[in-house]
């Protein structure tokens, strides 16, 4: 059949054969869709600014370091903070973490990672469109979190929790 020619092209499957065999002059970029009719185009690097809030960060962010402030309030405050100045720097995407996972760091709980995270994706959701990434191993928190706001779902164990 590679003389057929289509009906409304009007040119012979060999032809299309061939015009698919042709390189082309420029590369398909790549894309994310994002929800909120929005996605990024891979066609250039992106920077993921990062945004620990644990107490045992070892990127030393300083949220949640002080074991003696109970105002979560002013803690999830500074983290939006902190998150928006990431963005103004020049980030394409916050990922925001609530578990360490440094060597010898302790475990912490779904709910306490929930706790953590979600109050301040919600927040910053209200004030930047920037994409946003959960950095979690957890299916529960992943779940919170995108209900929350968040686009990305980071998770360096694979989905194997």
């Amino acid at each position: 059949y590679p003389n057929f020619t289509h009906p409304i092209t009007n040119t012979t499957v060999q032809s299309m054969k061939h015009s698919l065999q042709q390189p082309k002059t420029t590369r398909p970029v790549r894309i994310m869709p994002l929800r909120r009719n929005r996605m990024l185009c891979f066609n250039q690097t992106l920077i993921m600014g990062i945004l620990n809030v644990t107490p045992d960060s070892f990127s030393g962010d300083g949220i949640y370091n002080n074991k003696n402030d109970d105002d979560t309030k002013k803690q999830e405050q500074m983290a939006v903070q902190q998150a928006l100045q990431i963005e103004k720097d020049g980030a394409d995407i916050i990922d925001i973490g609530g578990e360490s996972t440094r060597p010898g760091a302790k475990e912490v709980s779904i709910q306490e990672e929930i706790q953590r995270t979600v109050p301040i994706i919600q927040q910053l959701r209200q004030v930047s469109d920037i994409p946003i990434s959960i950095d979690t191993r957890h299916a529960a928190v992943a779940r919170a979190a995108i209900e929350a706001g968040a686009d990305i779902v980071n998770d360096i164990s694979g989905g194997t929790y």
